[in-house]
């Protein structure tokens, strides 16, 4: 799961059409950066969630290192850089169903996001599920 850093200074700032393009292409970018068996999809807002069937942890957090880097990389027009703070779970260790492992794909986006964001942290069960986040 991931989530444009700082997002709402965008709209804010170059106006909600611009914010529209960051998103377009943000989406289009990741796309185009996984196998042709994942799934990328906006899951609301600013977040995107992907589906990375038959992968390891380990291989997730390279790929999903590799999207931060990029994302952070692409040029739209006059526009300030975008960042991207990414979670990682994987079934069935840190969720054996859909609902409990987006929670914990959630509770890892908003530790990387507490955590100074830009960067991606994997789920363990030392990070807690925050409170009014329920998916």
């Amino acid at each position: 799961m991931g989530d444009l850093d700082q997002f709402k200074s965008v709209n804010d700032t170059y106006g909600h059409t611009a914010g529209d393009k960051v998103l377009k292409a943000i989406g289009t970018f990741l796309q185009k950066s996984v196998r042709d068996v994942d799934s990328v999809g906006r899951y609301g807002g600013e977040e995107f969630i992907m589906f990375l069937p038959e992968t390891a942890k380990e291989a997730a957090f390279i790929l999903a290192d590799r999207l931060r880097k990029g994302v952070s990389e692409i040029e739209i027009g006059n526009l300030s850089p975008v960042t991207i703070s990414l979670g990682i779970a994987t079934f069935p260790d840190d969720g054996k169903n859909i609902d409990d492992l987006l929670q914990s794909a959630d509770a890892a986006l908003y530790a990387a996001k507490e955590n100074g964001r830009n960067q991606v942290v994997t789920y363990s069960e030392e990070i807690p599920v925050p409170e009014n986040r329920n998916i």
